[in-house]
Order: C-alpha cells, then structure tokens, then sequence
C-alpha cells in the first residue's frame, strides 16, 4: 500500500502514479491538496450538471424565439432576387434578426384570422424601412466597396450588423481622439 504522502503527490501532478512515470516532464501544481475521491467525484458531477442545464438552456431558448419561417415559394419579394429560394430567404431573415436583436414580427404582421405571420403583407411601416435599407446595402457592397477593386480591406461586405450591432437602432458613433 502506498503511503499518503505519495498518493498526495501524485494527485498534485493531476497525472495518477501508474501514468506519471511516463508523463515525468509535467510541472507538478503544489497548491493543490488531495482531498480523496468524493471530491473529485463530486466536481465531475457538477461538472456534468452545469453542461446539462446549459444544453437545456440553449434548447428552450432556441425553441422560445423560433418563429414559423415559412418554407412555400417566397412572395412580395421587392428588393431581394425573385428567384430567392425559400431557404436562403429564411437563413437571410434569420441574419437580420440577430443584425437587429428582433423577432420576424418587427417588420411582418400577424395575419388575425390565422394568427400566424403574414410575410407578403406590407402594412408594417417598417417593413419598407427594411427594404431601403437592403437597397441601400446592395449599392454600398456592389456599386462603392466594388469600386476599390482588390483592395483587401473592403474585403468583407457591409451588413446590417456592422452599424446596428445587435440593436434596432444603430448606436451613436464615438469617436477616439488621440
């Protein structure tokens, strides 16, 4: 049987004794000290506990803001190419909801006697706010960033997210001065 002080040291090492002579190159941590294996045990569950209640977490967030995203042939496209597909349309729509921090309601009425969203309907005022804006973003990355050629800097197209950074509203600019 080995003696405490040796079972100690190797635990310091988090390498156990059969492995550690092959492992000799580690730095051994001397502020830990064995405090046998329940307690180990027990960071291990923990461990697992806090992975599982984050994997449950993420899931019912993710199924708390998901919004039908309709799947038929898109319609009352203005801005975007008509021959959009359905899916590109919703990974499109999904952008701008993390561009701008808001839901599909934010530009996309609720049809009353469904209750669900209407897509092609435009009374939302915000929806034509929307489609100046994608116009204004297409001349920015097609016509000026295009301009610059190959210069690696302008690289990267514009997006909403470059100026609204998660928010409606795009925040106040703050200049740096030197």
């Amino acid at each position: 049987m080995r003696k405490r002080h040796e079972r100690k040291h190797c635990f310091r090492s988090f390498v156990s004794c059969s492995v550690r002579s092959r492992l000799h190159t580690l730095p051994l941590r001397q502020d830990i000290e064995y405090r046998g294996p329940m307690t180990v045990y027990r960071g291990v569950v923990l461990a697992a506990l806090s992975c599982l209640s984050f994997g449950a977490a993420v899931a019912a967030y993710s199924e708390e803001g998901s919004e039908e995203i309709p799947r038929s042939k898109p319609v009352n496209l203005q801005v975007l190419p008509k021959d959009l597909s359905a899916a590109k349309l919703g990974k499109l729509m999904k952008r701008f909801e993390q561009d701008l921090g808001v839901k599909c309601s934010h530009c996309h009425v609720e049809n009353p006697q469904t209750l669900k969203l209407d897509y092609a309907s435009d009374e939302n005022p915000r929806k034509q706010s929307a489609r100046i804006m994608i116009s204004m973003l297409t001349d920015i990355n097609e016509k000026y960033l295009a301009q610059l050629g190959g210069d690696a800097r302008y690289a990267v197209p514009v997006t909403c997210g470059s100026c609204h950074q998660g928010q409606t509203s795009p925040p106040a600019f703050e200049g740096k001065w030197r």
